[in-house]
């Protein structure tokens, strides 16, 4: 039998150690004096205190070994994702970063680490791996009996109690700089939401009721483009210092550029989820049986959805859950790397189709991360050296990538118009993006980030084509693009652009109708 060993006062040294190693005091010294996070440096040195006192309670060398390997590795993870996190981003991870993880898959996870892990990530991977380990084999060789665990429960079950107690008060008073706590919490919200999700009896009509459509002779395409990660500030259409819109530039005197047109959020669930629903800020609950596509179906049009982006799973993104409706879905994207021509060859068939009432809804890859995988090596035109404040050269040649994008996104968009022009009906292409992108703009970064939320993650490209036919039909809209508008109340203004009425329609909500009124006016 293995001979046992308790505690003794003197181990001290050795039990701190372990969990202190080399990192905690290097995680101290880049939040003190780099980050100003002293309240999180705070927790998490509760944290390791309120370990080493329940590891003081371990009479047996075995359990405190089991416990000092599990709690440190644990600990030491923790501490590296905050400060990669901080190093990257220049904020906190919180649930919303969380949850936006949750909803990544792994072509998106591939190109996040292509185009954010450094050698400064690595180099600090490394250090907190080597200086866990170098504590670990410290204070291990000190406990290196192995006895059985369950032992431990029966004996020590009302300090373990008194010790949680304890501890419970402080953790909630620090919880919400806890990365440990957010991590639980989200992870539980995000699973219950899934499972609510999962149980929605998702109808073809929705709950829209007494839906009407304006009657016409003509033939109706009716087309929304959902773009990705498209800033307007880099857009040659709103005053960018390089042209990023040629093609759309020479169709300008036939487009409605809308100037002050912001996203509600700036990651693609949450403003999604209000761009195509009926909730918005005012009614934030998802109203996932009242979206865009059921409109349409209750105004008797047939519905397409093509998306240039993974469908992922059946109830994992708001795009596809609002594509189970519609009348047809093609998904021309497996491998997150297909460009965004790819849609043309399904959108021509669909036009082809013999019905009369046609809505569209077209989902791009747009400017996604990462930049240079969304074009064509033909149109990698800037190289130069462009115009920021961050002068290095990872911004130069991530600036000139997402401007080439923004190129041969201008592409895109030009060639659906004339696909679309080319039908010969009452028609039109309204394109806006989910949200925007900074990029070496207002920080010394490119990304899209809520805790940050600076102008050009919520300022979003807004454009309107009408046919020759819709035109005509024009009644008492007002075509101001200088309007503010937020693409929350986006449902309205496409029902009013496709002559579609329905109880819930609001003409406050409108950006083209004569009773449009700001946010803060909305009357319901």
């Amino acid at each position: 039998m293995l001979m046992e060993y308790p505690l003794k006062k003197k181990d001290l040294f050795f039990l701190l150690w372990s969990f202190i190693g080399l990192w905690v005091p290097f995680l101290l010294i880049f939040y003190t004096f780099f980050l100003d996070k002293k309240r999180t440096v705070l927790t998490y040195l509760f944290f390791m205190l309120l370990l080493g006192v329940l590891n003081f309670l371990f009479k047996k060398r075995a359990h405190f070994c089991y416990f000092l390997l599990t709690s440190s590795v644990v600990f030491s993870i923790f501490t590296y994702l905050d400060l990669a996190h901080f190093t990257i981003f220049k904020n906190s991870i919180t649930a919303s970063t969380l949850y936006i993880l949750q909803e990544t898959n792994g072509n998106e996870s591939k190109e996040f680490m292509t185009m954010y892990l450094s050698p400064k990530l690595l180099i600090m991977g490394i250090t907190h791996v080597l200086a866990i380990v170098f504590g670990l084999i410290v204070a291990s060789k000190r406990y290196t009996s192995i006895i059985a665990l369950r032992k431990f429960i029966f004996e020590n079950t009302y300090s373990i109690i008194a010790v949680c107690l304890f501890c419970f008060i402080p953790l909630i008073a620090f919880k919400m700089n806890f990365l440990p706590f957010t991590v639980v919490k989200s992870v539980i919200d995000f699973r219950t939401e899934r499972n609510k999700l999962s149980q929605l009896a998702i109808q073809k009509k929705g709950n829209f009721d007494k839906v009407i459509h304006k009657k016409s002779d003509e033939k109706e395409v009716y087309v929304l483009v959902v773009g990705e990660s498209t800033t307007r500030t880099h857009m040659g259409l709103y005053d960018y210092y390089r042209q990023t819109n040629p093609l759309l530039t020479k169709k300008k005197e036939d487009l409605l550029i809308y100037k002050n047109v912001r996203s509600p959020h700036t990651h693609t669930i949450a403003s999604l989820e209000k761009a195509l629903t009926l909730g918005d800020y005012d009614k934030p609950k998802k109203q996932f049986n009242s979206t865009i596509v059921q409109l349409f179906n209750s105004a008797e049009f047939d519905t397409y959805f093509i998306s240039n982006q993974n469908p992922i799973g059946l109830y994992e993104t708001t795009a596809t859950l609002i594509s189970k409706t519609s009348s047809k879905s093609i998904f021309t994207n497996s491998a997150w790397s297909v460009h965004d021509d790819a849609i043309f060859e399904p959108l021509q068939k669909v036009l082809k189709e013999k019905s009369t009432k046609k809505f569209i809804m077209i989902h791009l890859m747009g400017t996604h991360l990462y930049y240079s995988n969304r074009y064509p090596k033909s149109y990698a035109f800037f190289n130069d050296k462009p115009k920021t404040k961050f002068n290095h050269e990872l911004a130069h040649q991530t600036i000139n990538t997402y401007d080439n994008a923004v190129l041969y996104n201008d592409y895109i968009i030009d060639k659906i118009i004339n696909e679309i022009e080319t039908s010969n009906s009452k028609s039109y292409v309204l394109y806006f993006s989910d949200h925007g992108e900074d990029v070496y703009e207002t920080i010394d970064n490119a990304l899209h980030d809520e805790t940050i939320g600076t102008a050009p993650m919520y300022d979003i490209p807004f454009i309107l084509w009408r046919s020759d036919l819709h035109k005509k039909e024009q009644t008492n809209w007002i075509l101001d693009t200088d309007r503010a508008y937020n693409i929350e109340d986006l449902i309205h203004t496409v029902a009013d652009l496709s002559f579609i009425q329905f109880p819930r329609f609001n003409g406050h909500k409108s950006i083209i109708n004569s009773q449009y009124k700001k946010k803060d006016e909305h009357k319901e």
